[in-house]
């Protein structure tokens, strides 16, 4: 779950956590640690997290309009798409 300042659910922040892993080459709508993962994977998602956290947490103290770029997911699940 991706927290606003408020500690709110926000697609805002989700966007930017989507965005941020995939600077890194990681698609990861969601945390799914697998068996199948080895040492090498599990270091380089470890490693593009530490940078989408920093970016994060910048966004949370000056907002996140400055970081993310493109239009904000929406939820899967919702009354009219």
């Amino acid at each position: 779950v991706c927290l606003d300042k408020n500690k709110k659910q926000s697609q805002v922040f989700r966007t930017l956590f989507i965005q941020q892993m995939l600077k890194s080459n990681i698609l990861m709508p969601w945390v799914s640690i697998s068996y199948s993962h080895n040492k090498n994977e599990l270091k380089k998602t470890k490693d593009a997290l530490f940078k989408t956290f920093e970016v994060y947490k910048n966004a949370l103290r000056k907002g996140p309009e400055k970081y993310v770029t493109g239009r904000i997911v929406k939820p899967v699940f919702r009354k009219y798409n």
